[in-house]
């Protein structure tokens, strides 16, 4: 595997002088514009102050100057900053290239594990919207290293749901009145990532989430006991598929993300809450190599998965 200083040395050929040009002005706009916002709404607001006697209404008047500032940063940082999405969508096919030399994947920014993969899964919720990107497809080779039939796909998923809860109010006559107000509520957001292998496991298994008919099994590793819960309505097989050398690589990706994996039927699923797939490491200042950290730390974290499952082909029967 590539280390990261070879890693940070070739993303730093990607970084160009016309990018840090762009990155400049970019800041510079975006200074120039929010400053002349924020002149004209204080200056809108300390004229209509003087022209308001009530303290209180003074008082609402700086409130709602506060808010509207801080709006007027977010949608003039939106607006004007520099295309942090045009730059990775440039770069990262050429990322994947170096770290993924040799291996046969697929990939789409704007694409995303399709939603029927998500409902059939042990993790299926109802959900009104459902939306992701940066899909990862990556082959499990054959032990002689050619293309198998069996792929490990990951990507980002943002769903969600619409819920409703009624309020009632007193109107200045007495009578109560029934509204209905509608919100969003996330039903997940993260990385959700599955296997679909040729036969069955003998087995079902949870690692942070106990599935249905299963009990909670203990392994020799304790820290691994500590921090991941396992479930498994057969015991001596789950020791068999969760050998030592892949309980250390869930150890790995454990200390990066929230993870859950089951394995039922012929499918691994695997979701990681709150986590965001191939995301800039920066401070939107400027550009440093270690700003591709997480591209570097997530394509480690996968092809750790998926070269288990490539060495424990036996085990995972495809």
């Amino acid at each position: 595997m590539i280390s990261k200083l070879e890693f940070q040395e070739y993303v730093r050929s990607l970084i160009s002088e016309e990018d840090k040009e762009k990155l400049r002005k970019a800041k510079t706009k975006f200074a120039i514009i929010l400053s002349v916002v924020l002149f004209i709404e204080a200056v809108s607001f300390t004229l209509l102050a003087m022209f308001v006697k009530e303290q209180v209404l003074r008082i609402a008047l700086l409130i709602f100057m506060v808010i509207l500032m801080f709006i007027s940063f977010f949608v003039v940082r939106h607006n004007h900053s520099f295309n942090w999405s045009g730059f990775k969508e440039v770069n990262m096919p050429k990322v994947l290239d170096f770290l993924l030399k040799g291996q046969k994947y697929d990939y789409s920014l704007n694409n995303c594990i399709p939603s029927d993969v998500f409902e059939k899964s042990p993790f299926a919720e109802k959900y009104d919207d459902y939306a992701g990107e940066d899909l990862l497809s990556i082959n499990i080779p054959n032990d002689n290293n050619t293309p198998s039939n069996t792929w490990f796909h990951i990507s980002d998923l943002s769903i969600t749901k619409q819920e409703e809860r009624i309020n009632y109010k007193v109107d200045k006559y007495g009578n109560t009145q029934k509204e209905i107000e509608h919100y969003t509520v996330s039903v997940f957001k993260g990385a959700f990532a599955y296997v679909q292998f040729p036969t069955m496991f003998k087995c079902k298994i949870g690692i942070n989430v106990e599935p249905r008919g299963c009990k909670k099994i203990n392994f020799e590793d304790v820290n691994y006991n500590k921090k991941l819960k396992t479930y498994s309505d057969n015991e001596l097989e789950a020791f068999i598929v969760l050998t030592p050398d892949l309980i250390n690589k869930l150890k790995e990706l454990e200390k990066r993300y929230d993870l859950k994996l089951v394995m039922y039927d012929n499918k691994l699923v695997m979701e990681m809450p709150h986590s965001n797939l191939f995301e800039f490491t920066k401070d939107k200042d400027k550009f440093e190599p270690s700003m591709f950290d997480n591209f570097y730390d997530d394509i480690v974290s996968i092809l750790g998965i998926v070269m288990e499952i490539k060495n424990n082909n036996k085990l995972f029967k495809f």
